[in-house]
């Protein structure tokens, strides 16, 4: 576990994640956060987390490890498409095809 102390304004940077962490507000009873992160990477609360994660895991034939491994599965069939349409657009230009 990573513990910090920072002030208002200050931020927390996860570089290799695109993540970055605002303290916004604090007080003596919490702080209120600005999370930045790339739009597939989920942000919950432990609380909302736990809760999703028990939802998915009592629905049949369902786990955190199957929903986790297709969301793995769909994103990987999408990063191959986007590199065969690279690929092609590449030989398009080395042939000097007008775009």
């Amino acid at each position: 576990m990573l513990v910090l102390f920072r002030h208002q304004g200050q931020k927390i940077v996860f570089p290799g994640l695109g993540v970055s962490i605002e303290i916004l507000r604090s007080n003596g009873t919490g702080a209120k956060l600005g999370i930045t992160a790339p739009v597939d990477i989920e942000v919950h609360r432990e609380e909302v987390h736990e809760r999703k994660n028990s939802f998915v895991a009592d629905l049949p034939g369902t786990s955190i490890q199957d929903s986790e491994r297709q969301r793995r599965h769909e994103l990987r069939n999408q990063l191959n498409e986007l590199t065969v349409k690279l690929h092609l657009l590449q030989r398009q230009l080395d042939q000097g095809a007008a775009l």
